[in-house]
């Protein structure tokens, strides 16, 4: 083609279109300071925060992570200010703490299982020799990350001590780094798995005839596990009818026996010893008995559920009945803390339709109520 052939795409005297500039990620700079994120290598003047926030599960840094919401703030300041906009100080992620290690565990070996390595020890080696992780040279332990770090390995691997370093990697402690984590999981190419949590819940439910009806209810109405998601949370119930406390010690063994090892106990009984004991006695075995269930699951949440107001005691006055039983949900509540404690606030004794005939048992009505308090009291509890 000549010269004088040449046809622009263009009009003359039109502006040239430029082509798109790449789109900005948010909170990168093109500042001398940023510093390149491993993961998408935008530059960042807080990369650690960035990567928390866009390339971790929303759990990974339990300090600055709101664990209703499922989101992760990146900064314990912007936590704070969540929690004052959005739950009005009212939320704590304290619970966190107690699932976390099992949280990241199953992470690991989700990304273990992507990566189709064995072991972990063929995952430090893998890491130590990808040219990837060269980025990792130089990192360091916070003093936060030192502190998750030393509770991995003691619950996990508990004759291991924490490197004085990340990389090169030597042990599990050094995978839960944030620079190493968020590119184990990019090159997993797997975004659920900034998403799931891989430990499935297991909870026991157990007690009188309260909560052998209120199953019954449950499975007449498809919702035997609280409608939580059986991946997420598996829910065994016990409940027989007419017991009494003295039996809860044979209760727990059988579920033992028959039930996978629990993280929740809710227990709901009581009710049926108020007319053979004071409130003192009763209180002090229940006291003794949740204490030794702590030390029979020591990384298992206790629940005590209150016992249910009635409209007849038997052998006994109706205000005498609701005495002893406001003093044992009292005492039982400071023994437990409220976070142990699960109340029922719409089961009246004065609101008949929530009571057979018998006036002790609950109705359809009153054990939907108390299978959504269940439910309630789990969702706060569990991330």
């Amino acid at each position: 083609m000549m010269e004088d052939d040449f046809q622009p795409d263009y009009e003359y005297g039109s502006d040239i279109e430029e082509p798109p500039s790449p789109p900005k990620i948010q909170g990168a700079t093109k500042g001398k300071k940023g510093k390149p994120c491993p993961v998408c290598f935008a530059k960042f003047t807080h990369v650690k925060r960035h990567i928390i926030k866009d390339h971790l599960p929303w759990y990974a840094s339990p300090t600055t992570c709101c664990s209703v919401c499922h989101i992760n703030l990146g900064q314990e300041h912007f936590l704070d200010l969540h929690n004052q906009k959005v739950h009005n100080n009212n939320y704590t992620s304290c619970r966190l703490d107690t699932f976390w290690v099992e949280f990241m565990f199953s992470l690991l070996l989700r990304i273990m299982q992507m990566l189709k390595m064995e072991n972990f020890e063929k995952l430090y080696k893998f890491i130590n020799s990808e040219d990837r992780f060269e980025c990792c040279k130089g990192a360091v332990f916070s003093n936060e990350d030192l502190t998750l770090g030393e509770k991995f390995l003691k619950e996990k691997f508990p004759e291991e001590n924490m490197p004085n370093s990340p990389y090169p990697v030597k042990n599990a402690a050094c995978l839960l780094h944030w620079k190493i984590l968020s590119i184990l999981i990019d090159m997993s190419n797997c975004a659920e798995l900034l998403m799931n949590i891989y430990k499935k819940y297991i909870v026991w439910i157990l007690g009188s005839s309260i909560v052998h009806w209120s199953e019954k209810r449950a499975i007449d109405l498809g919702i035997q596990n609280l409608e939580f998601d059986s991946n997420i949370l598996n829910i065994f119930w016990k409940g027989i009818r007419g017991m009494k406390w003295e039996s809860l010690h044979d209760t727990i063994e059988i579920c033992k026996s028959k039930f996978p090892s629990p993280d929740f106990i809710i227990i709901h009984l009581g009710s049926n010893d108020i007319k053979f004991a004071c409130s003192k006695k009763l209180f002090q075995q229940i006291q003794r008995d949740l204490t030794f269930i702590r030390e029979e699951f020591p990384k298992s949440f206790v629940l005590f559920s209150e016992i249910l107001c009635r409209q007849v005691w038997r052998n006994l006055k109706w205000k005498e009945g609701e005495k002893e039983r406001g003093i044992i949900n009292s005492e039982t509540k400071k023994f437990l803390g409220g976070e142990n404690f699960i109340q029922h606030p719409r089961i009246i004794g004065s609101k008949s339709y929530l009571f057979r005939d018998d006036g002790v048992h609950l109705t359809d009505i009153g054990n939907d109520y108390l299978l959504e308090d269940f439910k309630l009291k789990l969702q706060q509890i569990i991330v």
